[in-house]
């Protein structure tokens, strides 16, 4: 039986096209082609630009993947075993990783979650989640289903990510899983528009509204979520530990809203993301000094929407093991890192929902801020900066707000952040620890964290007054 006889009224080319239409909102195949037989029927004209955007993108990233990917094997010791080789293409090309997604990883080791929908004031719907153990669970009391009164601690990833690395190296390892060993009430954020968070309650992601944020932004989703768990749990504060940009948005709420920063018991960061070094990679350099000096062209080659679609639907596509290996390859060649201390069984998970969707401002404001050196509000262009802020460039993050007790957890070998700068600036930083052999990820990923970085992060959540 052939195609026209199964569907006689659709036509592969309406297929194709709806398939095309889909690249401008980061929408994976699969979702295209479910939709397909529906939307080939009353599909609008596809604009060119959309084309020729993501097949930019398509050749952009294959580039940058194809030589990190040259510079990565060319590192590797070989073996001259046949049958090992067999078994490595084997693995790449056909291995199916052992869970999907944050969800399988938590059920995986034991645990379970309640997964709760929390709706920022600007309209996102964000998918958090809850970890319970079984002693949790035991602990439930009759009214509502809440938990008793525990130490709350409310997790959030970085850039490009979900919320999946707190909790993928496993039992024992996993910072999520350890803090929850230990009694404490956890809780996994996600940022708007990442696959957990791709919802809004007026806007579809085919809007380009739906991707008009910046890192600013990120800041309500803060306030969102801590709102929420303080209003779910009953309790005044929580521990706040934030990854990177999740360290950074952090930041920027604290900074800036005095009544929430009031909620944060003990504010962790991990490598945060603030004071961004000026960029070593030629492409990143690249992007960066185009975004500075011809802003306009900019948004006119990358859009004003989803970043990279081509990398959420080839996700879909590519083998499970050989994405992750391409994803390590890529991310590790842009920023100068090292997966030399992380767990090898455990490393194909670490890119499974990575990279995660977010918007072309996201990235744009990160270029800006390694360009200036400085950890500041969005810039819109003197013109508009004038009418947001009363200012030609942008004002800085009050930094000298954030009056919770601050812990910070960074890597000697980490060149991507000045992390002294961003210390000297906080008002009550009750630690500052430096492991001299880890890079950007490992204070997360590095299964000697247990060691070296969560018994001082227990620690200070046992040992930290609320704040008055």
């Amino acid at each position: 039986m052939v195609w026209h006889q199964l569907f006689p009224r659709v036509s592969m080319r309406s297929l194709h096209c709806s398939f095309l239409s889909n690249m401008q909102t980061g929408s994976p195949p699969t979702t295209s082609f479910a939709a397909g037989f529906v939307s080939a029927f009353t599909l609008p004209n596809l604009k060119p630009v959309f084309i020729l955007r993501n097949v930019f993108y398509a050749v952009i990233l294959s580039m940058i993947t194809l030589q990190a990917l040259i510079i990565e094997l060319a590192s590797m010791k070989w073996s001259l075993s046949f049958s090992g080789f067999c078994r490595n293409f084997a693995r790449l090309f056909f291995g199916k990783l052992p869970v999907d997604n944050v969800r399988d990883q938590i059920l995986a080791h034991g645990y379970d979650f309640d997964e709760h929908k929390v709706q920022t004031s600007d309209g996102f719907v964000l998918g958090v989640f809850r970890l319970k153990t079984k002693a949790s669970h035991n602990k439930q009391t009759s009214q509502g289903g809440t938990a008793s009164r525990r130490e709350v601690v409310l997790m959030q990833h970085g850039l490009l990510n979900t919320c999946l690395p707190f909790v993928q190296n496993g039992k024992g390892l996993a910072p999520a899983f350890i803090l929850a060993d230990q009694g404490f009430d956890v809780w996994l954020g996600n940022n708007r528009c990442n696959k957990h968070s791709r919802k809004h309650v007026k806007l579809d992601p085919s809007d380009d509204e739906f991707w008009n944020w910046a890192i600013d932004d990120l800041a309500i989703d803060v306030e969102a979520m801590v709102n929420f768990i303080c209003n779910k749990t009953g309790n005044s504060q929580l521990t706040y530990i934030g990854h990177s940009q999740g360290a950074a948005q952090g930041l920027e709420a604290f900074s800036t809203n005095e009544k929430l920063c009031a909620k944060i018991k003990l504010f962790v960061c991990l490598s945060p993301g603030a004071f961004v070094k000026p960029l070593t990679n030629p492409w990143l350099k690249r992007c960066a000094k185009l975004h500075v000096n011809n802003p306009s062209l900019f948004f006119s080659i990358f859009g004003r929407g989803c970043f990279a679609p081509p990398m959420e639907w080839g996700r879909k596509l590519v083998p499970h093991y050989l994405w992750s290996f391409l994803g390590q390859c890529m991310f590790l060649e842009l920023f100068d890192w090292s997966t030399a201390l992380w767990d090898k069984c455990s490393e194909p998970l670490y890119f499974q929902e990575t990279p995660s969707c977010i918007s072309v401002r996201n990235v744009a404001q990160w270029l800006q801020q390694s360009e200036s050196g400085r950890f500041c509000f969005y810039d819109f262009g003197a013109e508009e900066n004038m009418k947001r802020y009363g200012t030609e460039y942008p004002p800085d993050y009050p930094l000298q707000n954030v009056t919770c007790p601050t812990a910070v957890f960074h890597g000697g070998k980490d060149l991507l952040i000045d992390f002294q700068r961003l210390i000297k600036m906080l008002p009550n930083v009750v630690l500052d620890k430096q492991h001299p052999q880890y890079y950007h990820l490992d204070n997360m990923c590095a299964p000697s964290a247990v060691e070296t970085v969560f018994p001082e992060i227990i620690r200070l959540i046992k040992t930290t007054s609320p704040v008055a």
